[in-house]
């Protein structure tokens, strides 16, 4: 313990002696400071400023095709389709595409589809010898589809509102490829769920500021919508050997600046079950998450940059308060304070335009372990590849 403190007290002395490690600690806090600041105070808060000139109203000039690839959830089939089939909306069609894995799903798709005229029910035989990829089934739902206006979902999520559709029917008088927000069930309280929620939120807060500012590049496919022709013009889905990716290696081939608007209103949201524990979710962000090796270099820095500036901040803090003089250890923790406060208000702002609330406590512990978590991931993508992500 005493050369412990020996060694500090050297290396302190050493900093203090030295001005250009000083003013080196000094820049990078300020630098990093800085960015992560503009960031939250400009570049993200843009989906405030954009929901607030998009006022909801509900005129329906145009129909829709909703898509959904149903694989063994009878619950899904049996409480949530009947209210998207009931949804307050004048214009549109169903299209379900049964993979016929369940004969008791199959059944009661069959029953709902004498109920509801504009229910249209597609059916795959189940063979386990050539299975049938979800990018495969939707590719069958979409040449299926009447109209030319196509919203994706799926059979782990429900809409929060009965106006759900009307909202992206609206919106397709404006764009040709529409982002919708899609949070997590509230099933408890527990700090785990909060960090679940709190890391969709930050993740979906960077990705539709990125299309609102310009630079689409990734949705939901809960509550994602495109234009039929556009999906045509494209040659349909990328990457068809792979399972994953129709909402961003497709959705960066068809997006550009002009034809992609965000919709972000209280009828618009949707909410996907939590995919188990903590390690479970983890599990499958890491799956989701494979899709990255794929993205253009720009991107990819883009990304990795965010990360690497935020982790970078916190070292630095860190070294400041631990080896700096007492004045400047001070005015490091001031900066600190500074930072977390802008964070949580602009987090509190988005979250609740988002629908969601009281997930700021998990942010400390997630401001430090996501970047490593992230670091993590990307070695076992390098290391230990998934092939179950291809066909």
């Amino acid at each position: 313990m005493t050369k412990f403190v020996l060694l500090y007290n050297q290396f302190t002395a050493s900093i203090e002696g030295n001005s250009a490690y000083t003013y080196g600690i000094i820049a990078l806090i300020g630098i990093t400071f800085i960015i992560q600041i503009y960031y939250y105070l400009y570049y993200y808060i843009t989906i405030i400023k954009r929901s607030k000139r998009e006022k909801p109203s509900i005129r329906e000039k145009e129909s829709l095709s909703v898509i959904i690839v149903v694989r063994n959830n009878l619950y899904w089939v049996e409480r949530i389709l009947p209210l998207i089939l009931a949804q307050k909306c004048t214009k549109f069609e169903v299209i379900a595409i049964d993979m016929g894995e369940d004969t008791e799903v199959s059944d009661l798709l069959e029953s709902l589809k004498k109920l509801y005229s504009h229910l249209i029910v597609t059916s795959f035989t189940h063979n386990p010898k050539f299975p049938i990829s979800n990018k495969m089934a939707l590719n069958v739902g979409i040449k299926c589809a009447t109209t030319n206006n196509i919203l994706l979902t799926t059979t782990q999520s429900r809409p929060l509102s009965e106006f759900w559709l009307a909202e992206f029917i609206n919106a397709f008088s404006k764009s040709d490829v529409i982002l919708g927000y899609t949070g997590v069930e509230r099933e408890d309280n527990s700090f785990i769920t909060k960090l679940v929620r709190l890391t969709r939120v930050l993740s979906a807060m960077r990705c539709l500021s990125s299309a609102i500012n310009g630079k689409p590049y990734k949705g939901y496919t809960n509550n994602l919508a495109f234009r039929k022709d556009l999906y045509f013009k494209a040659n349909g889905f990328n990457f068809l050997n792979m399972n994953i990716g129709e909402n961003d290696l497709f959705l960066q081939k068809i997006a550009t600046p002009s034809n992609t608007s965000v919709l972000i209103t209280k009828n618009s949201l949707v909410v996907e079950s939590l995919c188990g524990d903590l390690s479970s979710c983890r599990a499958a962000r890491r799956y989701i998450d494979y899709t990255f090796k794929f993205f253009p270099k720009g991107l990819k820095f883009s990304i990795i940059s965010e990360r690497l500036i935020r982790s970078i901040f916190f070292i630095s803090i860190l070294i400041g308060v631990v080896f700096l003089p007492l004045p400047l250890k001070l005015a490091v923790i001031g900066v600190a304070i500074i930072r977390i406060i802008t964070v949580m208000v602009t987090l509190n702002i988005i979250s609740r335009k988002f629908g969601e609330s009281h997930i700021l406590s998990a942010l400390p512990l997630h401001d430090i372990i996501y970047p490593i978590d992230s670091l993590i991931m990307y070695i076992h993508r390098l290391t230990r590849p998934i092939r179950s992500i291809w066909r």
